[in-house]
C-alpha cells in the first residue's frame, strides 16, 4: 500500500482547479449587467454588448420555455424557429445598413436577440398568474 493520497487522478490537486462557471466562460456579473442594460431603455450603454455571449440568452430561452410549459403550452419549436428567423433577418438588415464599412457577425446578432427576449419572458411569467384567456379578452382579440 502506498502512502500517497488521492489527488484527482494524478493530474493535480482539486483545490487548484478554477470554478466551473469560470471554466465554461460564464460570467454572472456580465449577464446581469447586460440584462439591466436591456431592461433600462432610458440609459444607452453599448459597452456591455461589445463582446457577445450565448450563456445569458440560453438562460432566458430556457426560462421562457419553462414559463410556457407551466402555462400549459408546449411550443418549444416555435421559440427556436422565431429566434433563428429573427437572428437571420437582423443579421441581414444590419449588414445591409452598415455597407462595406462595417459588419456585424451572426454570433452577436443571436446574442442581441436573446437578450431582447427578456420582455417575452416577463410577459410569459406574468401570464401564468392570470386566468386562462384573460389577456385575449382584455385586448379585444
Amino acid at each position: 500500500m502506498s502512502s500517497m493520497g488521492y489527488s484527482g487522478g494524478g493530474f493535480g490537486a482539486f483545490e487548484d482547479e478554477p470554478p466551473l462557471l469560470e471554466e465554461l466562460g460564464i460570467s454572472i456579473p456580465q449577464i446581469t449587467g447586460r440584462t439591466l442594460t436591456v431592461l433600462n431603455p432610458f440609459q444607452i450603454n453599448p459597452d456591455p454588448h461589445e463582446d457577445a455571449d450565448l450563456s445569458g440568452p440560453i438562460i432566458f430561452y430556457m426560462l421562457f420555455g419553462l414559463c410556457q410549459l407551466i402555462g400549459g403550452k408546449v411550443h418549444f419549436g416555435v421559440i427556436l424557429g422565431w429566434t433563428t428567423l429573427a437572428s437571420i433577418y437582423l443579421y441581414i438588415v444590419f449588414n445591409l445598413l452598415a455597407g462595406k464599412n462595417g459588419s456585424l457577425d451572426f454570433y452577436r446578432c443571436v446574442s442581441l436577440v436573446g437578450y431582447c427576449q427578456i420582455f417575452m419572458v416577463l410577459l410569459s411569467a406574468f401570464s401564468i398568474f392570470l386566468p386562462r384567456g384573460y389577456l385575449n379578452m382584455s385586448w379585444g382579440v
